[in-house]
């Protein structure tokens, strides 16, 4: 029998102990006279002996009692006939990889052929980076649980309109009391553009956003070089309230400042480094501030500095 009539194909399927027996004759022989892929068969049993060594035990470890009571708590009120055992599905689990690797043209262990256990190595890897691959696209695709969804959306609306040249912002700074008095209109609240002149940005005016729900406003500044940043509000942040404290954050390459107060969101957006963005963050922050405690207590001093976290 000649090389050409045994392939790669017969050598896994032998391993597997999936050929007729007129077939394994002829793989048998083949090997007898190749003694080099004989080895390299054998080869395969001693991967699989090592990773059956290193995880069998912890596929028969006990699960924990304080995992078991999660499932217990919800399981005690369902039916019987809706509680899956953990082995089963574990079973279940085996049997959906080894007909995955099939599909994929990875040896796969079927059964075990003498005192042979049948390579997975290759599947094992394939698993794994499948696993991070996907772990990692979720990790992208999910928002930040301590993160308020306003913080993305303002700094998409920076990244969108800090670079634009002709029409920047919707009114201009040159007709501030009106872009002030339309703004707070729509988001239902005494709203006024803070001045930060003295931390070397001057407004260039602002805009209606459509926010996460609802209305937003956006103001944007400049400063002698041309450094754009952006203050983004948004009311109805309620369920975020982190109560007097700023926080700092990062969107790809636009970092940001943002805090809550009374359920009113703001975020301070651009490409200034943190150190410079703090600066501008915490006279902004003053500054909306002082308009928030004339607004509760008009007869309460605004000089109070509100606790600041950075984390």
């Amino acid at each position: 029998m000649n090389k050409s009539s045994i392939t790669e194909a017969d050598l896994q399927a032998y391993v597997d102990n999936r050929l007729s027996d007129a077939r394994r004759g002829e793989v048998e022989a083949y090997l007898a006279a190749h003694p080099d892929d004989a080895r390299r068969l054998v080869g395969y049993s001693h991967i699989n002996d090592d990773l059956h060594d290193h995880f069998d035990p912890i596929l028969s470890e006990k699960i924990p009692d304080r995992l078991l009571a999660c499932f217990d708590t919800k399981a005690e009120s369902a039916p019987a006939s809706l509680r899956i055992p953990f082995a089963s599905v574990r079973a279940r689990l085996r049997d959906l990889t080894k007909r995955g690797g099939r599909a994929l043209g990875i040896l796969v262990p079927a059964s075990p052929v003498g005192g042979w256990r049948p390579a997975s190595f290759a599947l094992t890897v394939a698993w794994l980076s499948l696993g991070v691959a996907l772990g990692w696209q979720m990790q992208l695709a999910l928002p930040h649980n301590d993160m308020p969804p306003m913080v993305r959306h303002a700094a998409v609306a920076y990244a969108t309109y800090a670079s634009e040249v002709a029409h920047p912002v919707e009114i201009q700074a040159s007709n501030e009391d009106h872009l002030e008095a339309w703004l707070s209109k729509r988001l239902g609240m005494n709203l006024q553009a803070p001045k930060l002149e003295t931390v070397g940005f001057a407004l260039m005016g602002g805009r209606l956003l459509a926010g996460t729900h609802g209305p937003a406003a956006q103001f944007m500044y400049e400063d002698g070089v041309g450094r754009r940043l952006t203050l983004y509000v948004k009311t109805q942040e309620m369920g975020y309230d982190k109560s007097r404290s700023f926080e700092f954050a990062q969107e790809k390459e636009v970092n940001a400042f943002y805090w809550i107060e009374d359920g009113t969101g703001y975020v301070l957006s651009g490409n200034l480094g943190r150190a410079d963005l703090l600066k501008v963050a915490e006279a902004a922050h003053r500054q909306m501030d002082s308009l928030h405690e004339m607004k509760v207590n008009p007869k309460k001093s605004a000089s109070s500095c509100p606790r600041v976290v950075v984390i």
